[in-house]
């Protein structure tokens, strides 16, 4: 087997090129990818719940599938910081309005890897007026949906538009979403990036392989092997390096390296002192009263409304509510709108990792 991964040079990088960076924006795109690619990411479960329950939120959902290759497998570069200039932590609004007043052209060449994800043998820079790369672009395009054509074309062919759609978008997201995470979020990341910090300047650029258990730091000549599912050698020495702390981007690792701009390697920080015992202690009181035991049951293989269940289970509909929301808290329950109905389904990931919770808990 033909090993696969990204490695990292040491070679020439100073540690003044390193910096830590706590950006809203990258967060943002991360909790987006969370909500819409919720099946691996259980960090995000409970946003993910609010976004999809709240009937209010159809059209924002609606909106967030419609840019959501932008955030997907590939990462646009924009939603990463460009500059190793700068506070440690950003602002959230300076972030969309520096998104806003970004070059047209290095909007389409940005969002256009996303888009396609990857596919080096065409040349996305003149994608605005090489007639022939913008068919083959769109063409290979459709080949992943009929949706992404739809928002390749209007990227391309329509940017400031595109563009200023896509930071409304970004901003009302912000408002319904995002700013009570980040509220949370925020002082969490900031301690993390202090230690990475510490942990360069004691150790030097070396420390960057403490952002992932499956690094590891090879010498002769020195340089950082991530284990990931595409191959390529980053020299971040000419352009510098950021590193980026998150919260949703778990379980991923991402390595940004595009020309003319510096390396960016995004982590997931580890739980926080007293996650473990929080969740699972939400999940062993939400599964002490017995209608709940129920619910579960009834849910596990068939998603419910809270009409269905409170039919089935002989309660009224507020009472539903209570023990689901409950179950939810715990992230034991996830919730999907179709349509005019939420339907509720048991998150079993949460259910199969609490004895191992419990085990971890005792072992301290």
């Amino acid at each position: 087997m033909v090993a696969v991964a990204v490695t990292a040079s040491l070679a020439g990088l100073r540690a003044n090129a390193v910096v830590v960076r706590v950006d809203p924006l990258a967060e943002l795109g991360s909790m987006l990818h969370a909500i819409t690619h919720g099946d691996h990411h259980p960090r995000g479960q409970r946003v993910r719940g609010v976004a999809y329950a709240d009937e209010r939120q159809g059209e924002l959902l609606a909106r967030a599938r419609h840019f959501l290759p932008l955030y997907g497998a590939i990462r646009a570069r924009y939603l990463m910081p460009v500059s190793l200039a700068g506070r440690r932590l950003a602002q959230i609004e300076d972030r969309l309005d520096e998104l806003g007043a970004m070059n047209l052209d290095a909007f389409v060449e940005q969002s256009a890897p996303s888009l396609i994800e990857f596919s080096r043998d065409i040349d996305v820079r003149h994608l605005r007026t090489d007639c022939q790369a913008r068919r083959e672009f769109f063409r290979r395009v459709e080949r992943l949906s009929l949706s992404r054509l739809e928002l390749a074309v209007e990227i391309v062919e329509r940017p400031a538009a595109a563009l200023a759609g896509l930071r409304d978008f970004l901003h009302a997201v912000t408002n319904d979403w995002f700013h009570e995470e980040w509220a949370q979020l925020a002082s969490r990341l900031v301690d993390d990036a202090r230690r990475k910090e510490n942990d360069l300047a004691r150790r030097g650029v070396s420390a960057i392989v403490s952002v992932s258990p499956t690094a590891a730091l090879r010498r002769d000549p020195d340089r950082v092997v991530f284990d990931k599912v595409n191959q390529a050698m980053v020299k971040p020495a000419g352009s510098g390096l950021i590193v980026v702390p998150s919260f949703y981007l778990a379980p991923h690792l991402i390595i940004k390296h595009d020309p003319g701009l510096p390396v960016v390697i995004a982590y997931a920080i580890g739980p926080a002192a007293g996650d473990g015992l929080d969740v699972t202690m939400k999940r062993l009181s939400a599964l002490h009263d017995g209608m709940r035991i129920q619910i579960c049951r009834a849910i596990l293989r068939t998603p419910r409304t809270t009409v269905d269940l409170a039919h089935k289970m002989r309660m009224t509909e507020p009472q539903v509510s209570r023990h689901l929301r409950a179950l939810r808290e715990a992230e034991l329950v996830t919730a999907e709108r179709r349509g005019r109905h939420v339907y509720y389904s048991l998150e079993t990931q949460g259910l199969s990792e609490l004895g191992t919770q419990v085990l971890a808990l005792l072992y301290r």
